[in-house]
């Protein structure tokens, strides 16, 4: 078959809720009660008689533009993340709400210096300093995380936590220098 050397995976993590996004959450629908209810009042105490038409126009723009603002806080907080593995490179995409797509992280076997599940063993491999940490995991406790440690362009370490499935795992070891693996 033509493709049977080919290294690919792709693999879809759904993040957890946080408490920080749960706290948005109610925070942004919490926020737009006050500010309408609070908005009505006052529009309703100044705007009398022939000002009515008005407030009733302003009124119908703040409610739409409060429940504009709600909807997109749920959408932002609603978080997956792509991994895709062609070949020695890897794609990290954030989809917000199921719909919009983000390129968030990208790199090539050729600059990954580790590979290793993140756990004690390998502690010394990804504690240090580095100049960027990505952490594309779910978020769920007891979940199997690995971190792929990397130099950029410039040779500045990078770091990023993920959770790959056996499949994901098995194309990177077709791609990336097998004794850089600490497993």
């Amino acid at each position: 078959m033509l493709f049977d050397n080919v290294a690919f995976a792709e693999q879809l993590v759904k993040c957890q809720k946080s408490v920080k996004n749960t706290l948005l959450r109610v925070l942004s629908i919490v926020g737009f009660l006050v500010l309408f209810i609070g908005i009505s009042i006052v529009m309703s105490m100044f705007m009398t008689g022939d000002l009515s038409t008005w407030r009733n126009f302003i009124g119908g723009v703040i409610a739409v533009v409060g429940v504009f603002g709600v909807y997109m806080a749920f959408r932002y907080t609603d978080l997956e993340y792509e991994y895709s593995f062609l070949d020695g490179d890897m794609d990290v995409i954030k989809i917000y709400g199921k719909s919009r797509r983000k390129k968030y992280f990208s790199f090539s076997a050729s600059s990954v210096s580790a590979v290793g599940r993140l756990d004690e063993k390998n502690r010394s491999a990804y504690s240090g300093d580095f100049v960027k940490k990505y952490d594309v995991t779910s978020g769920a406790p007891g979940t199997d995380k690995w971190f792929v440690a990397l130099a950029n362009d410039t040779g500045r370490r990078m770091l990023m936590v993920f959770e790959p499935n056996e499949k994901m795992l098995e194309a990177m070891r077709r791609s990336v220098n097998k004794r850089l693996f600490l497993d």
